[in-house]
């Protein structure tokens, strides 16, 4: 250390200034870069412990949740819920009575234990709005049995008077 302090001490003063100023800088980017990995940290640390309390939160309310889910399912008719490719006749067979031409996509199953929620992706092109709400309300008369999770209504630019539909319906299906 002294022999540290002993070559300082040689410097000249423009020397020892810049040598002050260098260490200065460094310390400077270190600590920025110190402070954003601590408020990062910090961030993180609060979502994870909102997520834990939302987790908590339904683990507390685990039997309140099983029983609403039975008596829920004890009020469908295991008949008339539907399978995935059920769900996906059913829908095509809707849209296709109201009029409408469409395409499926993507299918889901998520298994729930007493449930299985089946999901399907449809879209609808170019179609008349008497069309859309004739289909609308006959999705809408298989409810609980089929429903609409989200509906984009996109109208066409080139065609007054026509729009088109994305659709994720769902339908629960008790497990026998």
């Amino acid at each position: 250390m002294r022999s540290i302090r002993a070559l300082f001490l040689r410097f000249s003063i423009s020397e020892k200034t810049l040598l002050v100023v260098f260490a200065l800088l460094i310390v400077v980017v270190w600590f920025l870069g110190f402070n954003r990995r601590a408020w990062k940290f910090k961030a993180e640390a609060r979502a994870t412990g909102s997520e834990l309390a939302l987790q908590q939160q339904w683990l507390d309310n685990r039997t309140a949740i099983e029983e609403a889910a039975k008596k829920t399912a004890a009020r469908l008719d295991p008949a008339k819920t539907l399978d995935a490719s059920a769900l996906n006749a059913t829908v095509v067979g809707l849209a296709a009575e109201a009029g409408l031409r469409s395409s499926t996509g993507d299918q889901r199953e998520e298994s729930t234990g007493q449930f299985n929620v089946h999901t399907l992706v449809m879209r609808i092109d170019k179609a008349e709005w008497a069309a859309l709400s004739k289909f609308y309300l006959s999705l809408q008369s298989r409810s609980p049995y089929i429903g609409i999770e989200q509906c984009t209504l996109v109208p066409d630019r080139g065609s007054p008077g026509l729009t088109s539909a994305n659709l994720r319906v769902s339908a629960p299906e008790v497990v026998r």
